[in-house]
């Protein structure tokens, strides 16, 4: 590389630039290069041009950057001669790269605009002496720094070799815990890419753009409405009320997400006597289950039998949903107690001592027992 530049400048400087050495003090300056808007290549090659000729540079572009129209592309500061010596060659350079390079980002452009998959091909149609320069690929290599472990950073690709004026992309995932909160944040997980050029100095080197990422957990809604169970372990499906009595229903349920969950309640295939305690409930994350009733206001006639209904818990989000198994109340005919005491049958006949007087006697006999008992 040293020697083509150097043939390219002796080649521009022939005996010498008489015109600056006769009319411009050899004395320190500074100068910037502008251009766009387009693509700029060439950085690389410029930069080892000017470090031959012993002038300073800044740049914040590399090759395949876009830049918009009047960016300064470099500043320079070296003695005027220096400058003035290389600048038509720097420019020469400049110009017609990152001319190849707008050009071909165009046509990259309009082509997979078209058909994203499509792959363009250089041809050999280049000026003699810029092929390589022309067709200038750059392998960039990919490191993750400060990124968290338990949120299982991972680059698809490390390395990425681009040619100019073109673009690649790799992707860059990381995964939520599994016991993250509703509010978790990863932190940052700082992404370097740094050109084939920095060499192994990826600590000094100038060409290594960064990007943090960071993740936070979104809220994840899961709830299982079920059977209620009771102090014994056993699942409460069913109950059963007299007609015109009251009983009460319970049902459970589970936040199984990461979050805080406003749960609203509603009845399925239940008749109307049959409702909810309440039709909404806030239930926090990782508790036991909460216990819901269900009043049963059993009609005095005409619904006896099972009565089967389910209950159905929606989530805040307004789609999560879980529905309990079946419920079933069943509705029995109401018993009452109004026997009471009984006399055996007392027939008249014309017996002696067994007439009117003596049955009167007799039922007040009964009734008298009946009132000190």
């Amino acid at each position: 590389m040293r020697d083509i530049l150097e043939d390219w400048l002796a080649e521009d400087v022939g005996k010498g630039d008489f015109t600056s050495q006769a009319v411009v003090q050899n004395t320190p300056c500074e100068a910037q290069v502008t251009g766009g808007p387009g693509v700029v290549s060439g950085i690389e090659l410029v930069k080892r041009l000017l470090t031959m000729v012993h002038i300073d540079y800044q740049t914040s572009f590399s090759d395949g950057s876009k830049i918009e129209l009047g960016a300064i592309v470099f500043g320079l500061k070296g003695k005027s001669h220096s400058i003035l010596k290389v600048e038509r060659l720097l420019l020469n350079i400049l110009c017609h790269l990152s001319g190849v390079a707008t050009q071909t980002a165009e046509i990259v452009a309009i082509a997979k605009s078209v058909n994203p998959n499509v792959e363009i091909l250089a041809t050999r149609k280049t000026i003699p002496g810029f092929r390589e320069f022309e067709k200038e690929e750059d392998t960039v290599t990919m490191y993750l720094m400060t990124a968290p472990e338990n949120w299982l950073p991972t680059l698809a690709q490390t390395e990425l070799t681009i040619a100019s004026g073109t673009s690649a992309q790799t992707i860059f995932t990381m995964t939520v815990p599994s016991d993250a909160s509703h509010t978790a944040e990863s932190g940052g997980a700082m992404i370097h890419a740094y050109s084939e050029g920095c060499g192994e100095d990826t600590m000094g080197c100038e060409y290594g753009p960064s990007v943090t990422v960071m993740l936070g957990s979104n809220q994840v809604y899961d709830i299982t409405a079920g059977y209620y169970t009771n102090e014994t372990g056993v699942e409460m499906s069913s109950a059963s009320a007299q007609e015109g009595m009251s009983v009460q229903m319970k049902f459970s349920l589970t936040n199984n997400g990461n979050g805080p969950d406003q749960v609203t309640f509603s009845l399925a295939n239940a008749p109307s006597w049959v409702v909810l305690s309440q039709t909404e409930a806030l239930v926090g994350p990782g508790q036991a289950p909460m216990t819901l009733n269900i009043d049963v206001s059993a009609p005095s006639s005409d619904a006896r039998g099972d009565h089967i209904f389910q209950v159905v818990a929606t989530s805040a989000d307004g789609t999560t949903t879980s529905t309990t198994g079946d419920l079933t109340v069943t509705v029995t005919e109401k018993t009452t107690d109004g026997t009471g005491p009984t006399t055996d049958k007392v027939d008249e006949d014309d017996s002696p001592g067994f007439g009117i007087l003596s049955v009167v006697a007799a039922l007040g006999a009964v009734l008298l027992l009946r009132r000190r008992s």
